[in-house]
């Protein structure tokens, strides 16, 4: 036998091995994926592990069918404009219909809200200029909201706090640049700050603590309960129980919220330690996170290059406050 025609036999039984391959694999022993999802209009992308070949299929409906497939380890990934994507490794057995079922989540997404929820009313131009009169007549003077307006007054003494016609405390004197009056969000209290020394003041039966805090309060909040509270400063948080007097130092996270077992979190793009901690020091946005101090389960939730000032729980949803805008978190 010549070895032109020994090479033309090997050539056949190449082709013909090639050929029972084929009829094995896709066609005799194929199989159906039956997807079944919670939304229609997705896309489905399905990669062959073995042979690193992918296929992508438009599925219109709920339950899409994808017919004469190899029995082979896929990567079968589900996508959707505006849900987050899912991704998942299956394994289709010989000569069956497969079903898996897709429960496809809305993407996080930060919506901002036309009007800022607060408990202001919009003042009328005779409580304008109430305002402007005060200011000019008091030492020191802060409308923070209805029925609450506080005012300085400077005597001999030093400085005199009052409310309506009630004189509450004296306090040493400071520059009036150097106080600050504020509401803590989620609460009836306020926070007060004269110079360095800070105080909590409780608007209900008008007690007030001092607070043995150092840096800088950028603004404060309820935490878990009527009697909690987080002061967020610029690198870190304090968490102060007004009960006990008590104030735990808490340099996890700067600036959170706490629901459902979940913290929600910011970190700051100039957080590089924090963000190396975590493994996403390749991030160039700030980072909300959510983070279960349980099970140790943390996630990222939205990147945004937007400077969050604040994350605020309010009864009904997450607000995010950037630049004196609101945005409402939702999906997370």
């Amino acid at each position: 036998m010549s070895n032109r025609v020994l090479w033309i036999l090997i050539f056949i039984w190449v082709i013909a091995f090639g050929f029972l391959v084929h009829l094995y694999f896709f066609v005799y022993y194929t199989s159906s994926l039956i997807i079944n999802s919670n939304v229609p209009e997705y896309e489905v992308y399905l990669e062959k592990i073995s042979i690193w070949k992918f296929a992508t299929y438009n599925c219109k409906e709920n339950v899409c069918t994808i017919k004469d497939l190899a029995p082979l380890e896929y990567k079968l990934s589900i996508s959707k404009e505006g849900y987050k994507k899912v991704e998942k490794y299956i394994e289709i057995p010989a000569r069956n219909k497969f079903e898996v079922s897709i429960e496809l989540e809305k993407d996080t997404l930060l919506n901002k809200l036309e009007k800022v929820e607060t408990d202001w009313v919009e003042k009328t131009v005779q409580e304008k200029a109430e305002d402007l009169m005060n200011k000019k007549k008091y030492y020191s003077y802060h409308n923070l909201w209805e029925n609450l307006k506080f005012y300085f007054e400077l005597n001999y003494e030093g400085l005199i706090l009052s409310l309506g016609e009630s004189n509450l405390w004296t306090f040493s004197k400071v520059e009036k640049d150097k106080i600050f009056m504020e509401k803590v969000y989620g609460s009836d209290y306020v926070l007060l700050t004269l110079w360095e020394n800070k105080y909590l003041i409780n608007t209900i039966n008008f007690t007030k603590r001092k607070l043995e805090i150092t840096p800088k309060i950028s603004y404060a909040k309820s935490w878990i309960d009527d009697n909690s509270f987080i002061f967020v400063t610029d690198k870190w948080a304090f968490i102060y129980n007004y009960q006990k007097d008590s104030i735990e130092y808490f340099y996890m996270f700067k600036d959170f919220v706490y629901i459902n077992e979940w913290y929600i979190w910011v970190i700051y793009e100039w957080e590089e330690k924090k963000l190396k901690n975590f493994w996403w020091e390749n991030k160039r946005n700030n980072l909300v996170i959510k983070y279960n101090p349980e099970t140790k389960d943390r996630d990222i939730i939205y990147e945004t290059d937007l400077e969050i000032d604040k994350i605020i729980k309010t009864d009904n949803w997450i607000s995010v406050f950037t630049e004196g805008d609101e945005y409402k978190l939702d999906n997370f």
